[in-house]
């Protein structure tokens, strides 16, 4: 295997499962010792076999490290061909989490509004409201082009 970049952490793949509508979720482990943080609502880039790094919202929150959770909808070429790699055995390759979208508890009530596997990044923020008995008001709108585009969504 190449030199990873500097920032790139290597994964172990722990799971993977198809949770309906050509969607999978992906559960990653970090290594031992590995330091993450990010916030509810951050996404992550993840490799190809190839280099190339593609975009994936966090589906998990920070109480769930070492573990890190995504949603990926496999139906372009590089999605699939991405859950095929790690159906195989191959390693998952993350870049830290980025993003400026992310749960800020002001305590004013949440519209949280999503479509497909946008889901995934109202899932991170959820459970983590959920996991930190916040009492803000949340209703979430999750949105898609027909009904058999919904997934169903990891309790």
């Amino acid at each position: 295997m190449e030199k990873l970049p500097t920032s790139s952490i290597l994964c172990q793949v722990h799971a993977i499962k198809n949770l309906g509508a050509d969607v999978y979720q992906l559960k990653l482990q970090l290594p031992e010792q590995t330091r993450l943080e990010f916030y509810p609502g951050q996404y992550l880039m993840l490799a190809a076999e190839n280099g190339e790094f593609y975009p994936f919202s966090i589906a998990s929150t920070p109480q769930q490290l070492p573990q890190i959770e995504l949603h990926i909808l496999a139906r372009n070429n590089a999605a699939v061909q991405l859950i095929k790699e790690f159906e195989q055995g191959s390693p998952a390759i993350i870049q830290p989490p980025c993003g400026d979208v992310r749960l800020q508890d002001s305590g004013k009530p949440l519209l949280l509004i999503a479509a497909g596997t946008g889901l995934a990044q109202m899932h991170s923020m959820l459970e983590h409201c959920r996991i930190t008995n916040s009492n803000t008001q949340i209703d979430l709108y999750w949105g898609a082009k027909s009904a058999d585009e919904f997934y169903q969504v990891p309790a």
